[in-house]
């Protein structure tokens, strides 16, 4: 038997969620989580970085990328790192700039967190996928990270 458009939308609407307070509600998985300490650099070199130097996780990085090449992210559970030489845990690629357009990372899970470290967080961007390179980009990125 055929429904009508009417018998859909009503599907649809009684799985919305109610408006509180002029807002859906959403459930994170998190509650205990009040406030991001931000490592911002609007102009980021490549060098490795430390963003924190103990136990954390990161929620949000957002990174921008001018180069003409694909420029790799790369984060390691460390408190200090070599480019070339420290093996990252975690391996990110910033797209290359399409004309004046810059190329654009975003990964952001709303309120979960996307990796977790247990001895620090240090990042670095080389232009190679391998693990071994230590090539810096020829222009620097704009780089935001949030983490606990």
């Amino acid at each position: 038997m055929a429904r009508t458009i009417n018998e859909y939308l009503r599907l649809i609407y009684d799985r919305i969620p109610s408006l509180v307070g002029g807002r859906i509600p959403v459930d994170t998985g998190i509650t205990a989580i009040t406030a991001f300490s931000r490592y911002d650099s609007v102009e980021w070199s490549g060098a490795a970085v430390v963003i924190k130097a103990g136990a954390g996780s990161l929620y949000r990085l957002v990174a921008t990328n001018p180069n003409t090449v694909p420029v790799y992210l790369k984060i390691s559970n460390t408190t200090s790192a070599t480019p070339g030489t420290t093996v990252p845990q975690t391996r990110l690629v910033i797209p290359p700039a399409m004309g004046a357009m810059p190329g654009f990372l975003s990964a952001d899970l709303s309120g979960q967190p996307y990796e977790t470290y247990t001895t620090g967080i240090t990042a670095w961007a080389v232009t190679g996928i391998a693990d071994n390179s230590s090539a810096l980009p020829a222009s620097t990125l704009s780089l935001e990270v949030r983490f606990v």
